[in-house]
């Protein structure tokens, strides 16, 4: 099968994981709204744009081969600082899930981008994502 947008996008979970979601509705009361890309937005580069951000609505196959596979969608998205922060539950444990994510923050790393990533295990318990919260806010607010 050839690698498309459409075949990677069916491979992905279609809405945000619980782990995003009870995170995401932590910082609500702690940021402005808005300040953060859409959930599930994607991170490309290519040699014509550069890096950038869309919505997963707006990827296309087109721009998804103009990528050549530099592309990662971070759970939560802070353009301004160039902040991508991933939930990493169990998966990511697995070796070729952990080299991916260091090819993909080492990826980011080449253009100035500062990968933040969060382990957990199993449930993301409450206190878990409170202090996963926090110090997204103190990533996001410091000088």
């Amino acid at each position: 099968m050839k690698d498309t947008w459409e075949y990677r996008k069916s491979r992905m979970r279609q809405s945000p994981s619980a782990a995003e979601l009870k995170v995401f509705m932590l910082l609500q009361s702690h940021v402005p709204p808005g300040i953060f890309e859409p959930l599930g937005s994607v991170v490309c580069y290519n040699s014509e744009d550069g890096l950038q951000v869309v919505s997963r609505e707006r990827m296309t196959t087109e721009l998804w081969e103009k990528c050549r596979g530099f592309v990662t969608v971070p759970d939560f998205t802070y353009r301004p600082k160039k902040l991508p922060f991933y939930l990493d539950g169990d998966p990511h444990e697995r070796p070729r899930v952990k080299m991916r994510d260091e090819r993909i923050n080492k990826w980011l790393e080449e253009f100035g981008w500062k990968p933040v990533r969060f382990p957990y295990r199993g449930t993301l318990g409450d206190a878990r994502a409170e202090k996963i919260m926090l110090e997204i806010v103190e990533k996001v607010t410091e000088t």
